[in-house]
């Protein structure tokens, strides 16, 4: 999904794209993956891509503005912006989809 935007995008070259471990939406790694007893709470987990891509500044706000306007519930935790040498930039976006299953998004 990431990447069919970027291509759309045309102008934004992608630098790194990693998977991050799932997780409790607490944060906290869960003890143990057997099963819940029934009647208690499943555990929601967060699966996390942290994404790197570079070029120029309007192009990043377009990327960044076609993602918010996606159908899709992705929630943002933290961008960086760094320019090293105008007019490119480079940002890192670290985006969460939420899931009752913990192997989601793994790869």
């Amino acid at each position: 999904l990431l990447q069919s935007i970027l291509k759309r995008q045309g102008r934004l070259q992608l630098v790194a794209l990693k998977t991050l471990p799932a997780t409790g939406l607490s944060g906290q790694q869960p003890k143990t993956d057997a099963p819940q007893a029934e009647g208690t709470e499943k555990l929601v987990y967060m699966h996390g891509v942290e994404i790197t891509v570079q070029g120029s500044y309007a192009d990043m706000l377009a990327y960044l503005a076609q993602l918010e306007h996606l159908p899709w519930q992705m929630f943002w935790d933290k961008i960086s912006l760094e320019v090293k040498e105008y007019p490119v930039a480079t940002v890192t976006l670290t985006l969460y989809t939420l899931s009752l299953d913990k192997a989601w998004l793994s790869v």
